[in-house]
């Protein structure tokens, strides 16, 4: 159920008291024109009409079964255009502090938020929290959620994020995105969003693991062709850096399939559904 322009509601108990809600937020996906990337990127592997989180997920535990289960969609487009690539993880941030905080209000319920991002999507859930904690500071009308939302914030879950920045490549004739920049390896972004990201994790002792791909991804070099390379788009050194209570690389898995498992037994669904067990234990 679209609830914003931005947030989906994919599964909530009958009732309207979910025991946590999980918030997942998708990366750069492999058709950057897909509009329904928010559901694509989360579904089952080889079937892209079939999303594990309203299936799999929810019948796991009766904690998940009585849980709330969100996507996120924004703009991510590899490629700057004139209705697409020309917003920035604050830009996005700033949006999603309204619609997911606000509109959707998500952490204002008294449960567990469990936050749960593919690739640059972990990137948007550290700036999420950093403008959060900006709207706090500033004492400002979003202040009151976002100070809720911070406080029942109990862990992440990063698939393939490149903390430390990415290796992918594009050809010069294209114009990147603006969210590609806090992508790039040793950039100014990523230095300053992980700072203070590390700040709010201390103060509010989330937990943050993940898991990392361990097969290349064809990349295609050019618009409009055939010619592609295979890479391993985020290295294992990048992706383990903001995973600091946990960390495994997945067999047989490139940066599109890390989050698409094959079934109820992989063990990128496996790693998921144990965190999100440990901590719940521990609230």
């Amino acid at each position: 159920m679209k609830l914003s322009d931005e947030v989906y509601e994919i599964y909530a108990p009958l009732n309207d008291y979910p025991r946590l809600e999980v918030v997942f937020v998708h990366g750069v996906p492999e058709d950057e024109s897909d509009p329904k990337a928010y559901l694509t990127m989360w579904s089952k592997r080889n079937k892209e009409t079939d999303c594990w989180l309203n299936t799999w997920l929810t019948s796991e535990t009766e904690d998940l079964r009585l849980g709330r289960v969100l996507t996120v969609s924004y703009d991510c487009g590899v490629e700057k255009k004139a209705d697409n690539g020309n917003m920035d993880t604050f830009q996005v941030a700033e949006n999603l502090t309204q619609s997911l905080i606000k509109w959707t209000r998500v952490g204002q319920q008294s449960c567990p938020v469990i936050l749960v991002g593919h690739g640059l999507g972990g990137l948007v859930i550290k700036e999420l929290c950093c403008e959060a904690s900006r709207n706090v500071g500033a004492q400002n009308h979003h202040a009151v959620e976002c100070r809720q939302f911070l406080k029942n914030v109990k862990g992440i879950f990063y698939y393939s994020t490149p903390h430390l920045g990415w290796s992918q490549s594009f050809s010069s004739e294209v114009q990147s995105g603006d969210m590609m920049e806090c992508l790039q390896i040793l950039n100014k972004y990523a230095s300053r969003v992980n700072f203070q990201f590390e700040q709010l994790r201390r103060i509010y002792r989330w937990k943050t693991r993940g898991v990392g791909e361990s097969n290349p991804t064809k990349i295609f070099l050019l618009r409009d062709s055939d010619s592609a390379m295979k890479k391993l788009i985020v290295e294992e050194a990048s992706a383990r850096a903001g995973c600091l209570d946990g960390f495994s690389v997945v067999a047989d898995t490139d940066h599109f399939t890390i989050c698409r498992p094959e079934s109820t037994v992989s063990d990128s669904f496996l790693h998921l559904v144990t965190f999100i067990e440990d901590l719940l234990r521990e609230v």
